[in-house]
C-alpha cells in the first residue's frame, strides 16, 4: 500500500504531494477559496502550504510564489 503522504525532492528539498497539488492549483489561476474547495481542505489549509512553500524555498511574496508554481509546473510536466 502506497503512503498517502507521499514527497520527493525538488531544487534540493522536499515537497510533499501536497504542496504540489497546491502549486498546481495556483498555476490554474486559482483564488485559495477555490483550490481549498478543489482540495476538500480548509482556507487556513492552503495558506499554511503557501507559507511553508514560501519558507522553504525564500520566497518573497505570493508574486515570486506564482512564479514558482510556474517553473515548478512546467518542469514538472517536462519530466512525463
Amino acid at each position: 500500500m502506497k503512503s498517502l503522504n507521499q514527497s520527493f525532492e525538488y531544487r534540493g528539498k522536499r515537497m510533499s504531494q501536497r504542496e504540489a497539488e497546491v502549486l498546481r492549483c495556483c498555476t490554474n489561476s486559482m483564488t485559495m477559496c477555490q483550490a481549498a474547495s478543489a482540495l476538500f481542505v480548509a482556507i487556513g489549509t492552503i495558506r499554511k502550504h503557501h507559507d511553508n512553500i514560501r519558507n522553504r524555498y525564500d520566497l518573497k511574496d505570493y508574486h515570486a510564489l506564482h512564479d514558482f508554481a510556474r517553473d515548478f509546473c512546467d518542469e514538472q510536466e517536462k519530466n512525463t
